[in-house]
């Protein structure tokens, strides 16, 4: 398998590097898309939403020059609209592109910081830590799934932003040495932290959209 991905962010980037080869043991990290040979994925990051469409230009033109790709693995976060919306608007984006090999879309919805939510063990049942507690009440994302987590009014986040403070607020209460950072999100590149998210997604209905991430690597 010879894959090249395109990633929103820079965290993005890192947390694909790590946890690709956790769906597909085969698969070997390198550093450019001229690069790839038999069981190699690359990876080229964009910094968000709109800039990144001009990087996925820049990744099928380098694709095609390559020749030998098997695929394009391309991970948006779906953000305020829905799945529906997003996929639509990538549909009707990508229509027009010609590429030499098929192309996945990794809808993350609505943020990579949703499926991170889905880590139970991540999350203390009863904390005493605020802003946590708090967040629970509002909405445990322990019993409920991530993907709905609404906008939070009182700190004047969207969903997105919410997803991100919320899980900020769980690692720290877990352990106050560790800090997520959007662009270093260290704390989810342990392999058990991805396992906690796989098992939330193999044994509950919650973080659907996972299965774009698993489908696009296996």
């Amino acid at each position: 398998m010879k894959i090249a991905v395109v990633t929103e962010g820079k965290g993005d980037k890192q947390i694909y590097k790590s946890w690709i080869p956790l769906v597909n043991p085969n698969m070997t990290y390198v550093d450019n898309i001229k690069g790839i040979l038999t069981d190699n994925f690359a990876i080229v990051s964009a910094f968000g939403y709109p800039s990144y469409f001009d990087v996925i230009l820049g990744a099928i033109h380098d694709v095609n020059s390559h020749g030998g790709i098997d695929r394009l693995v391309i991970g948006v976060d779906s953000e305020e609209v829905t799945l529906h919306q997003k996929q639509a608007e990538m549909s009707t984006y990508l229509a027009g592109i010609s590429c030499s090999t098929p192309i996945f879309v990794v809808y993350q919805h609505f943020c990579i910081e949703t499926w991170a939510l889905g880590n139970r063990r991540a999350c203390q049942a009863n904390p005493s830590y605020e802003p946590l507690s708090t967040f629970k009440r509002f909405f445990d994302v322990r019993i409920s799934d991530p993907e709905l987590l609404p906008s939070y009014p009182p700190l004047g986040n969207n969903r997105a932003q919410f997803a991100e403070t919320y899980l900020k607020a769980m690692l720290h209460a877990r352990n106050p040495h560790t800090t997520y950072i959007k662009s270093r999100p260290k704390p989810l590149l342990h392999h058990t932290y991805f396992k906690q998210i796989l098992l939330r997604h193999q044994t509950t209905s919650h973080i659907a959209s996972f299965a774009f991430f698993l489908n696009a690597f296996i």
